[in-house]
């Protein structure tokens, strides 16, 4: 059974405009919603203390989320990044650190949006459906 994370339209744009504002660097943060079914709510933005092609977000933004997501009844689901080259597959980084955050959900950022779910084995591919037509990347493949 495959699962389908719905992304609002709003959010999409949120996510494309905090990435192109970021670039050459990448952005991120956190999202906020219900676990199950998977719904996204809201988006925390997070300063990016990574190194140059890589994301970490600070700690602060993790907790003021957290808080956040607290007082409004939801969770903090897992974090967002952008790749600014483009490419939405997750890197060996991106897989390592998901195995720290089990059933967290994933987006990344590129010419598409990708959705996924840490696990085990790093990151498994969700479905992705939105208002605006044609523009998430939907395959699960990787």
């Amino acid at each position: 059974m495959s699962v389908t994370l719905h992304l609002p339209a709003p959010l999409l744009r949120e996510l494309r405009e905090q990435a192109e504002e970021a670039r050459p660097h990448e952005a991120c943060g956190l999202l906020i919603g219900r676990r199950e079914p998977p719904s996204l709510l809201a988006l925390h933005p997070a300063i990016n203390r990574g190194p140059a092609g890589r994301f970490l977000i600070d700690a602060l933004d993790l907790l003021v989320a957290r808080d956040r997501a607290v007082s409004e009844g939801l969770e903090v689901l897992g974090p967002w990044h952008s790749h600014p080259g483009g490419d939405c597959a997750p890197s060996p980084a991106d897989h390592a650190a998901a195995k720290a955050w089990p059933g967290s959900l994933w987006l990344v950022v590129g010419r598409s949006i990708r959705a996924f779910r840490a696990g085990d084995g790093g990151l498994q591919a969700l479905l992705v459906e939105s208002e605006e037509q044609g523009d998430v990347l939907q395959s699960p493949a990787l």
